[in-house]
């Protein structure tokens, strides 16, 4: 799966959004935020890739993360200067049963 088209569901979009928002400007969007996405960001530009795979559930056709949320967002920095493209990588999705089930609810405010 390319991680341009995540087809993120829209809380999680923003969340994503708002983790590089943070990062810009040298703040944390959770503990341990910033410095978690520069390690990310220097394994990307040693490695050329992803540490490991980002996992998805699929929601209602769309798709919330399950792990890999710092990932995402040092990969969305990453794009923002670099043209060249990363090594394809691994995406795992599940999918919820229960679609009245948010998953990661707890770790994004509760009014968006």
């Amino acid at each position: 799966m390319n991680y341009e088209k995540l087809d993120l569901t829209k809380r999680f979009d923003n969340c994503i959004d708002e983790m590089c928002n943070k990062y810009k400007i040298n703040e944390n969007f959770c503990l341990n935020s910033k410095e978690r996405i520069d390690h990310i960001l220097n394994y990307i530009l040693i490695n050329k890739k992803i540490p490991k795979p980002i996992i998805l559930v699929k929601n209602n056709n769309k798709n919330e993360i399950a792990d890999g949320n710092h990932r995402i967002a040092a990969y969305r920095l990453y794009k923002e200067k670099n043209d060249e493209k990363l090594e394809k990588q691994e995406v795992w999705i599940g999918e919820l049963q229960n679609t009245n089930y948010q998953y990661g609810a707890f770790f994004w405010p509760q009014n968006s």
